[in-house]
């Protein structure tokens, strides 16, 4: 009985989405033509030691880490699939707090100490109103769009 009230919510929606990708592909390959014919070349090239020595591994792990583990927190004691107050929702937001203030040990130590190394956040774009007026518009705003 479940599996039939599945399958007549899905099938309109399949529906829906095909014309919704069918109808965006004339526009996929406009850009994807221009792309190619427009973008300037370049001589150098992009992947060397030297390059993948610039990435900030550390950073992006540790940011990678707290996202995640922030996520799962929130999604699975927000669901009830856990509660609130059991120990993979405390561990999964103490592990993500730790993850953060490390992470922002690290790229304050990158952004004031001269090193190869690119960080993940250069703390000089904080400094920028501009910038962090941008992205205080831009998370609530995509977060908004993700939802429909």
């Amino acid at each position: 009985m479940a599996l039939d009230l599945l399958d007549e919510v899905r099938a309109p929606l399949t529906v829906v989405f095909t014309a919704t990708d069918v109808g965006s592909a004339p526009f996929c390959l406009i850009v994807t033509t221009g792309l190619a014919f427009l973008y300037p070349q370049e001589d150098q090239n992009l992947f060397n030691a030297g390059s993948l020595r610039r990435i900030d591994f550390l950073g992006s792990f540790l940011l990678l880490t707290a996202t995640v583990l922030m996520i799962f927190g929130l999604q699975q004691a927000g669901s009830l699939t856990f509660a609130w107050d059991s120990i993979p929702i405390l561990l999964s937001f103490g592990i993500a707090a730790i993850s953060f203030v490390f992470f922002c040990i690290w790229e304050t130590r990158l952004s004031w100490k001269p090193c190869r190394i690119e960080p993940v956040f250069p703390l000089r774009l904080a400094g920028k109103r501009v910038y962090l007026a941008c992205l205080m518009y831009a998370n609530p705003f995509l977060a908004g769009l993700s939802r429909h």
